[in-house]
């Protein structure tokens, strides 16, 4: 899956379109810090949020230590509409062996593994496209993607993460199966 991420995969596409310069510099600005701020933060976590217009919502909680994943939990809530929040799945995966099990929720990406997403992102053609990119603390991207042109419903492609901390991961977001 971090092949069809890294290759671009998604609607949108334009083909032979590069990164506009302010985007690459903003990005390659950012992997410079990351790269300063690294040796400081061997263990992180951070939470992939993900929402739909129709009101499904969710969160993966993703902890690395020594640059793998070593836990991913998902809370996702399905339309929220009358029903309020009944039926929401939540699971955690511990290490290596579980991480990945599941086919909700997102990838458990390393900061260099959403660089390279990102690059993907922004490689989108930028007159069919808008592209997002932000940046967060120590480099981080908070948020990259790109949505096409004139789309009505859920059609933005890339990350969007909160909480993203210098630390392991404090307790479980999730219960688990």
């Amino acid at each position: 899956m971090i092949a069809m991420v890294a290759a671009g995969f998604g609607c949108g596409k334009g083909g032979g379109a590069t990164i506009d310069a302010g985007d690459l510099a903003a990005l390659q600005a950012a992997e410079s810090t990351w790269a300063a701020a690294k040796s400081t933060c061997p263990d992180y976590h951070y939470a992939a949020l993900a929402s739909s217009v129709f009101g499904s919502r969710s969160t993966t909680t993703i902890e690395i230590a020594d640059d793998q994943p070593v836990e991913r939990s998902f809370v996702g809530y399905p339309y929220s509409g009358a029903q309020g929040d009944a039926g929401a799945e939540a699971w955690d995966e511990v290490g290596a062996a579980q991480i990945g099990t599941h086919t909700d929720g997102a990838m458990a990406l390393t900061v260099e593994q959403l660089f390279a997403a990102c690059q993907a992102s922004l490689a989108q053609n930028s007159s069919q496209n808008t592209l997002t990119l932000t940046i967060g603390t120590d480099g981080v991207p908070t948020a990259c993607g790109y949505t096409p042109n004139n789309c009505v419903d859920d059609c933005y492609t890339g990350f969007r993460l909160s909480d993203f901390t210098c630390a392991p991961w404090p307790g479980d977001a999730a219960a688990g199966d």
